[in-house]
């Protein structure tokens, strides 16, 4: 295989890696540029009338996202209005150390009751490996309990556990308020009634490992077919 091909392959092979960060499904964010998810605290994005704006239950609402991590931290914030001059960002539920690729789903996510009938923003924050990553949701703030849509779901081998880390607790240092013992009640155990509860971190812990032993011997097959044309 001549030079040039190989390193276009190699290309190829390694882009998935380059990529691999996390994408928002529901609520819809206010944009996924991946060149800039590393920028605070939306991810390069800045509110507008234009955004697409989405109701969100005050007593609990879906959140889903797409990691491309095998195991990563997940913080979730709020806060009222959509001015990020001076956010004042509430945590809503404790941090989240998640295992596994692909769909995670926060089935019902509490924001406080006074929000109802109020415009804000929603955040995830992504601890991983290579950094920090942000994502915002533009949302109008209703009263109820929402439903869990059918585009918020676990993918097979995703689990999660309430956790503590540093860097997410430092970000988070400037928040307005901790999550309360209702929020945290509503989180992760149970991220949907069909999928498993979450597996304790021993466990989950040797499927990463798993996982990335067996990335890393399909990586370093493919490279030496590549080289060996």
């Amino acid at each position: 295989m001549p030079p040039s091909k190989r390193i276009a392959l190699l290309g190829l092979i390694l882009a998935p890696a380059a990529l691999a960060h996390f994408v928002v499904n529901v609520p819809p964010p206010l944009g996924s540029n991946i060149d800039n998810e590393d920028t605070a605290p939306c991810g390069g994005f800045t509110p507008s009338s234009t955004d697409n704006t989405t109701d969100f239950h005050v007593d609990g609402d879906a959140i889903g996202l797409t990691t491309l991590h095998a195991q990563c931290f997940f913080a979730y914030r709020g806060m009222l209005g959509t001015s990020l001059t001076s956010p004042n960002w509430t945590v809503l539920i404790p941090t989240i150390e998640e295992f596994g690729l692909n769909s995670f789903c926060e089935p019902s996510i509490a924001v406080p009751s006074s929000w109802a009938g109020s415009s804000g923003l929603l955040q995830i924050i992504q601890d991983s490996e290579d950094g920090i990553h942000y994502q915002c949701m533009s949302v109008n703030f209703v009263a109820g309990k929402g439903t869990v849509p059918s585009t918020c779901t676990n993918s097979s081998g995703v689990s999660a556990q309430f956790t503590s880390d540093n860097t997410l607790t430092s970000i988070e240092s400037g928040s307005s308020s901790s999550p309360s013992q209702t929020s945290s009640s509503q989180g992760t155990s149970s991220p949907t009634t069909s999928q498993p509860s979450p597996s304790t971190s021993k466990g989950a812990a040797a499927s990463v490992a798993s996982l990335e032993m067996v990335s890393g011997s399909i990586l370093a097959g493919l490279l030496c077919a590549l080289f060996n044309f």
